[in-house]
């Protein structure tokens, strides 16, 4: 990981993981889609990815899903 992820960036990141489309995560994060946006970017950015489909393996990788 290139920079270390902030609380929201990695919650985001957990609810992709899980499956959840970017409307669940804005309205289970109680944020705007903009906000989401910003923060699903960041995330990205942040692990040096280009596909959102990564996000997952990433995930796992990290230890932030289990299974």
């Amino acid at each position: 990981m290139k920079e270390k992820l902030t609380t929201m960036e990695l919650e985001v990141m957990r609810l992709l993981a899980e499956g959840m489309d970017c409307y669940g995560i804005c309205d289970c994060l109680d944020i705007e889609y903009c906000e989401y946006k910003k923060l699903k970017n960041s995330v990205l950015k942040k692990l040096g990815i280009k596909k959102i489909t990564q996000i997952l393996a990433t995930a796992i990788n990290i230890g932030l899903l289990n299974f």
